[in-house]
Formats: C-alpha cells, sequence, structure tokens
C-alpha cells in the first residue's frame, strides 16, 4: 500500500527531479538572507568553542565561517556583474 503510493506520488511529482531555473535576483536575495543568517550564527559557534572547545565545536565554527565567507563573495560577485549590467539581475541561472 504505502509503495503503491509512494510511486503514484512520484509518478506525479517527477518534474521535481529536473534542474530549476533561477533568476539572478532571487540567487542574490538568498545569499543576502544567508550571510545574515550566517552573521547571526558564526559567532555563537566560535563563542562555544572558545567556552568548550572540543574537535567538533571548531569544525562547526569553521564550517560557519566558511559559508559566511562564500555567502560575502557572492553578494559582492553578483552586484559587481549588476553594476556593469543592470539586465543581468533578470537573467536565468541554469
Amino acid at each position: 500500500m504505502i509503495t503503491q503510493l509512494w510511486r503514484k506520488d512520484k509518478e506525479k511529482n517527477d518534474h521535481s527531479l529536473k534542474a530549476v531555473a533561477m533568476r539572478v535576483k532571487s540567487a542574490l536575495e538568498r545569499s543576502i538572507y544567508g550571510a545574515k543568517f550566517g552573521a547571526f550564527v558564526t559567532p555563537i559557534a566560535w563563542l562555544m568553542f572558545a567556552r568548550w572547545p572540543s574537535w567538533w565545536l571548531g569544525a562547526i565554527a569553521g564550517i560557519c565561517s566558511f559559508t559566511l565567507l562564500g555567502e560575502l563573495a557572492n553578494i559582492l560577485w553578483i552586484r559587481r556583474a549588476a553594476k556593469r549590467d543592470p539586465s543581468y539581475l533578470d537573467e536565468k541561472i541554469d
């Protein structure tokens, strides 16, 4: 019974397996939200690592830091490209 329902659902939503094109403006908005979240989480992770030093808290703090750095680089890259060509924000990413 459960496998039959899963198969019907999978056949119905077969389009979900394909890549969805996203506009550059939407990617910029997502990067901004991700950077805000990273700016909130990263200091907390580093404070927890300073208070209770362990290898897994250090790994979490490092991952948070590099994620924040990547989001900021993405924001700067998109904004620089949009300054050169304002229609760049309406292009789709494949």
